[in-house]
C-alpha cells in the first residue's frame, strides 16, 4: 500500500490531513499514533476506501485504490471503527457471517460456517455465538467486529483504537493474535507504551501532518514523543527479565493544601 499527497479538507478549506506520503510492505504491523485531533481517523478511513481524499491518491497492490469496486476492495481489506454501532437484535454469529458477504457464496456455507467459528474462537468469543449484540460488553463488541473482519480473510486490516474497552490482559490477548496473523494490519493507538511491542512500522502525525514514518524505534523516540505530546517517554529495565519496559511518565499537579 502506497500513500501519495493525500489530504483531506472540510467545507471551509481547513485541512484535517495535509500532504500525507508513505508506502508499506506486505506484513508490516503499523501503528498511527499522535494526539487528540492530529488526523489518524481520518487518515485510516482514507486508507481503508472509506473516505475519498480531497488531494492525492491510495494506491493498493499497485493500483489506485478508487479504480477498486466496492467489492473488490472488500475481498482484500477490511477496517474495523471505534464508533461502530451493528444491529444489536444480530446474534454474534450472525454478525460476525456478514465478514462472508464479499465472497459472495465463492465457498460453501460449511466453509463459511467454519471460517466464522474460527474468527469467534480467536478472540475469545466462541462460546458466544447465540448471544444477542445487545447483551455484549464493549469489550467483547469490540472483539466481535474484530472478528467480524477477521472471517472476511483480508490482507490488509485497519483497527480504529482496537484495544478501547479492554481489559490489560485482554489487551495483550487481542494484539497477540494481530501479530501471529502474519497480514498488513494498521492500526490507530493511543497507547503509546503498547506501540513498541506490537508495531513493527509507526506513523506519528501532529496537527494533520506526518511527522514521523519508519521503523518503530526509529520513529518513536524519546525527543519524537516529547516533542508531539508533551511528555518523557522512558524505557526502564525489567527486573527479573532481560528486556526494556516501555514508560510514559505523566505529569500530574499535585493538589493544593484544603484552606485552613
Amino acid at each position: 500500500m502506497q500513500a501519495a499527497g493525500l489530504s483531506y479538507r472540510v467545507a471551509d478549506g481547513k485541512a484535517l490531513v495535509a500532504d500525507v506520503s508513505f508506502s508499506l510492505s506486505g506484513g508490516a504491523m503499523v501503528a498511527i499514533a499522535g494526539p487528540n485531533g492530529a488526523g489518524k481517523t481520518t487518515l485510516l478511513r482514507m486508507l481503508a476506501g472509506l473516505l475519498p481524499p480531497s488531494e492525492g491518491e491510495v494506491y493498493l497492490f499497485g493500483r489506485p485504490l478508487a479504480d477498486y469496486s466496492p467489492r473488490a476492495r472488500a475481498l482484500r481489506i477490511a477496517y474495523v471503527g471505534q464508533r461502530d454501532t451493528p444491529d444489536h437484535r444480530l446474534s454474534l454469529a450472525q454478525y460476525v457471517a456478514l465478514g462472508r458477504i464479499p465472497h459472495g457464496g465463492g465457498a460453501s456455507r460449511g466453509q463459511d460456517r467454519r471460517i466464522v467459528a474460527e474468527a469467534l474462537d480467536a478472540v475469545g468469543l466462541g462460546d458466544k455465538t447465540a448471544a444477542r449484540l445487545g447483551q455484549l460488553s464493549g469489550g467483547e463488541l469490540q472483539r466481535a467486529g474484530i472478528a467480524r473482519a477477521l472471517s472476511q480473510e483480508p490482507e490488509i486490516l485497519f483497527l480504529d483504537e482496537p484495544t478501547n474497552h479492554l481489559d490489560p490482559k485482554a489487551k495483550g490477548v487481542l494484539l497477540s493474535l494481530l501479530l501471529a496473523r502474519g497480514i498488513t494490519c494498521v492500526c490507530v493507538l493511543h497507547d503509546l507504551a503498547l506501540i513498541p511491542k506490537l508495531a513493527s512500522h509507526t506513523l506519528l502525525m501532529n496537527e494533520g501532518r506526518l511527522v514521523g514514518a519508519g521503523r518503530t524505534e526509529e520513529v518513536l523516540t524519546a525527543q519524537s514523543v516529547h516533542q508531539v505530546f508533551g511528555v518523557d517517554f522512558l524505557h526502564l529495565t525489567h527486573p527479573t527479565e532481560d528486556r526494556s519496559l516501555p514508560v510514559l511518565d505523566i505529569p500530574v499537579a499535585a493538589p493544593r493544601p484544603p484552606l485552613q
